[in-house]
């Protein structure tokens, strides 16, 4: 019989859990703040000819508002506010694109296109998960940039001396902004959010959620963040399971996107 690991194993586009990545990457080049002003078009956003959508008419938000709803279109926004070169040193510092080195078999990855070759309407999807591809262990691995305050820790399974301590990890982002993203994402398992399944009595929890939709029997989920005990210890998880599908003062960053002539040849 074939054991297969799926955790570490199968690769997929991870959705929405992609949007705190993204959005950290602004705030640590500082093009936007916490509570940058993101008017999101009525839920609807025309970019080279293709349309992307957010669930539903969410108005004005903050950035805090765009990771706890979940916003396509503010991720968008902001997403085409970093130069594409920046955005793909970002994916491949967070480990995506390359295999984690975790001593266990069967690891998969699958590459980041250059970031020349990209297109506005590329960059945009990616920033909320479509368009690459990645397994549940990376995104575990990329948002220990969040537990461990802005440096990345490798995921494996090898066995290290208690003496030697834990391990530093590699910074990806400044301590501020981790502890601000996860700030962030603490909304998003809240009863205003968009995974309040995730929420763990006796603990507070940051993260963010993809749906894989699935037969009409339901929605397959997995459920990517931070763990904070309650004495302050973080951790990062990925976890997944299924669930029943149901039917101020700043100006604006972006007011529109200027339409180019040349539509997109394949839309999210």
């Amino acid at each position: 019989m074939t054991v297969r690991n799926h955790a570490v194993a199968d690769i997929f586009e991870p959705g929405s859990v992609m949007k705190p990545l993204t959005i950290a990457l602004a705030l640590q080049q500082r093009r936007i703040t916490p509570d940058t002003v993101v008017p999101t078009d009525g839920g609807r956003l025309r970019l080279d000819g293709c349309t992307i959508h957010d669930d539903k008419n969410f108005g004005t938000l903050t950035t805090r508002g765009v990771i706890e709803k979940s916003s396509n279109v503010g991720t968008t926004k902001i997403t085409l506010l970093i130069p594409p070169q920046d955005m793909y040193r970002n994916f491949r510092a967070l480990g995506l694109g390359h295999s984690p080195r975790a001593g266990l078999p069967g690891t998969s990855a699958r590459s980041v296109r250059p970031w020349k070759r990209w297109r506005r309407i590329e960059q945009a999807t990616m920033a909320y998960g479509y368009g690459l591809s990645a397994s549940l262990l990376q995104l575990a691995q990329a948002y220990t940039s969040f537990a461990n305050d802005g440096r990345i820790v490798p995921a494996m399974i090898h066995t290290r001396d208690a003496h030697l301590g834990a391990p530093a990890g590699r910074r990806v982002f400044s301590m501020r902004v981790a502890r601000e993203v996860c700030t962030m994402m603490q909304a998003v398992v809240s009863k205003d959010g968009t995974a309040l399944q995730a929420a763990v009595p006796s603990y507070s929890v940051a993260g963010n959620e993809l749906v894989r939709h699935r037969a009409a029997s339901g929605e397959a989920v997995a459920t990517v963040g931070v763990r904070l005990a309650s004495a302050g210890s973080r951790r990062a998880y990925a976890s997944c399971g299924s669930r029943r599908s149901s039917a101020a003062t700043r100006q604006p960053i972006i007011a529109s996107i200027a339409p180019r002539a040349r539509p997109s040849a394949q839309c999210r």
